[in-house]
């Protein structure tokens, strides 16, 4: 019986060794099987036909049993087509019912394929590519597409979405406002739109802000438009050009439903005919460059201006009050508004030569931006404190802007009111300096007691003189003389230090100007390098705000190359004009720049260092 059981435990034994050797084996062929296959790779293009003006979809797909190292797909080049990456997408399937438990991966990369539109109706193959799976490069096959030509159903289609860019003025004159609209009109409901983005060179550009929405009736349906509004000012004569705009939008085209009244077709909406089913579709349009014929302005009545504003403009003045005391000052108002461009515009000086009567400290001018449905309007506020010089009645220093009227192709000269203040005079202040201004005289007076003193002559001789009728002269001793001019020079250096106090509290561009550097090294402080996008907003405006401050120019303002000229006018040396607008440049490039993590740090500190460098060159300048 024993016997049995022995043989009857090797036999189990032998039976578990040949499975396990035999499921060890399958696992093996199975792994070499899945290693031998090849990648399957296939291409599909959606939808296979259309117009150049289609939008089309292309992926392609990549399965195996395993991808291991995928590179992306190549395309060769080809000027027909623009293909652009939109995504992909990565799935893996397990097969747990197979004996060999068999898994699949698959890959897929999706492109926006658009089409020249100078392509005639015909086929068309897509630029060949390729994949390499670890290694091994794969073709993938070769798709054609079907161009159709523009049938009256596609035109149709087209009047659906349409897209333009306009001008009020294709002839302005230099500086004249031109009034940019951008509009997309559209019959059906638009899921996603984007505009490409140029640049407008040779014009100063204001936005009106909010993108407008506007609902028109067109036959029996309405169509949606949506309206992106911008002011231009040429900035020089001759033409200049607003470049082409493209657009890409995507909107719901609804399908007809199934047969109507079909019971088999009762949940996808068979008894209910008016039940939709949507499909989206992309469409690519363009607009034609605008040309702009800019026409220079003619010669001015006033020699050596420097900025003359363009448009319908008004000035507007007052003062505080009428009557004020010796040694108070009063508040001068302007305000120039109209729709044309104000940004680069300063005051000059006054026309009735009143700073013989006043000391004048301009205030930084305010500048407010309002818009209207058809244009922006600039209102530009300059303050000034007047002090007076003297008591009496003066008037009010007078200002003048020379302005260009486009519609009646004139200038005209806008003059501040005519205005006449009180100033009485201060008493104190003139009390004060009567006595300071009369010398101390000491007259003769008899001594009573000299009579008496007779006899003591020999011992107060002075008094010989007092006698004789002559004045009394006092003899000071060294220390005295010595404490009167001590006294002079101190008062000299209060009287100098008070003079600065009340300038800086009557000036408050000179505050501004004394405190630049410390108050530009206190807000630098506050940034860090590893903030990379609070750098590149507040560095280049911290550096702007301290040229502004400290050498009394707009640079906040001003563009980099304004900002050059405002520079050369102060006589700054040109290494520091031209490293500042360099680097002021430089950052606004920089927004759109693509750099890593680290890159960035980098960037940031070499800001700030640069920063801190032209800051500390320009105040070390003998200004």
């Amino acid at each position: 019986m024993a016997k049995v059981f022995a043989q009857l435990g090797k036999l189990i034994g032998k039976v578990i060794t040949a499975v396990c050797c035999a499921a060890f084996a399958c696992a093996l062929l199975a792994v070499d099987s899945a290693s031998a296959i090849e990648p399957e790779v296939r291409a599909k293009l959606i939808p296979e036909a259309g117009t150049v003006s289609d939008v089309y979809s292309f992926e392609i797909e990549i399965k195996a049993p395993t991808l291991g190292a995928i590179e992306r797909p190549l395309f060769e080049e080809d000027a027909r087509f623009q293909i652009a990456e939109a995504g992909k997408s990565v799935q893996h399937q397990f097969n747990s019912k197979s004996i060999d438990a068999t898994r699949t991966s698959q890959i897929v990369y999706s492109y926006s394929l658009s089409l020249n539109e100078e392509l005639s109706p015909g086929e068309y193959q897509l630029p060949k590519c390729s994949v390499k799976v670890q290694g091994k490069v794969y073709p993938v096959p070769t798709t054609t597409i079907r161009i159709q030509k523009s049938s009256t159903r596609k035109k149709n289609e087209a009047s659906k979405l349409a897209f333009t860019h306009i001008v009020d003025n294709l002839k302005p004159f230099v500086g004249e406002q031109v009034v940019y609209t951008v509009e997309i009109a559209s019959t059906e409901e638009m899921v996603k739109a984007e505009i490409s983005d140029i640049s407008f060179e040779g014009f100063w550009n204001e936005s009106f802000g909010k993108n407008r929405e506007t609902i028109r009736p067109l036959g029996n349906r309405i169509s949606r438009v949506y309206s992106i509004r911008e002011s231009l000012f040429p900035v020089t004569s001759g033409e200049i050009a607003i470049p082409e705009r493209t657009l890409t939008a995507s909107h719901r085209e609804y399908l007809r439903s199934r047969q109507v009244r079909d019971p088999s077709n009762f949940p996808f909406g068979g008894f209910y005919p008016d039940t939709r089913n949507f499909q989206l579709k992309t469409k690519k349009l363009r607009t034609p460059a605008i040309n702009l014929e800019v026409k220079p302005l003619p010669k001015p009545p006033v020699a050596n201006l420097k900025y003359i504003p363009v448009g319908k403009l008004k000035l507007k003045s007052s003062v505080d009050r009428t009557e004020v005391t010796q040694g108070e000052s009063i508040t001068l108002t302007l305000i120039l508004t109209g729709d044309a461009n104000l940004r680069p515009f300063e005051l000059g000086d006054p026309e009735n030569g009143g700073k013989s009567d006043f000391k004048i400290y301009p205030d930084k001018p305010e500048l407010a931006i309002d818009t209207s449905e058809s244009r922006i309007y600039h209102r530009k506020t300059f303050k000034l404190a007047l002090v007076p010089t003297r008591a009496g009645q003066y008037t009010v220093p007078a200002y003048k802007v020379v302005t260009f009227d486009p519609n009646s192709k004139s200038y005209k000269i806008l003059k501040s009111k005519i205005q006449t203040i009180k100033v009485k005079a201060n008493p104190q202040a003139t009390n004060i300096t009567s006595a300071v201004a009369s010398p101390l005289k000491l007259e003769p007076q008899e001594d009573p007691e000299a009579e008496e003193e007779s006899n003591n002559d020999s011992l107060r001789p002075h008094y010989r003189e007092l006698r004789n009728g002559s004045n009394l002269h006092v003899k000071s001793p060294r220390f005295f003389t010595l404490f009167i001019a001590l006294s002079i020079l101190i008062a000299f250096v209060l009287r100098s230090s008070l003079q600065e106090k009340f300038a800086a509290r009557n000036d408050p561009l000179l505050l501004l100007q004394k405190n630049a550097e410390k108050k530009f090294k206190s807000n630098s402080a506050l940034l860090s390098a590893s903030k990379y996008e609070e750098t590149l907003e507040k560095a280049p405006l911290l550096l702007r705000t301290y040229i502004e401050e400290k050498l009394r120019v707009p640079a906040i303002s001003a563009t980099s190359t304004e900002i050059s000229t405002l520079l050369k006018e102060k006589n700054i040396d040109q290494q520091i004009i031209d490293e500042t607008t360099k680097h002021l440049s430089e950052i606004e490039q920089s927004r759109f720049a693509q750099h890593s993590t680290e890159g960035k740090e980098s960037f940031a500190e070499r800001i700030l260092a640069k920063n801190e460098d032209l800051v500390m060159r320009i105040s070390k300048l003998k200004l």
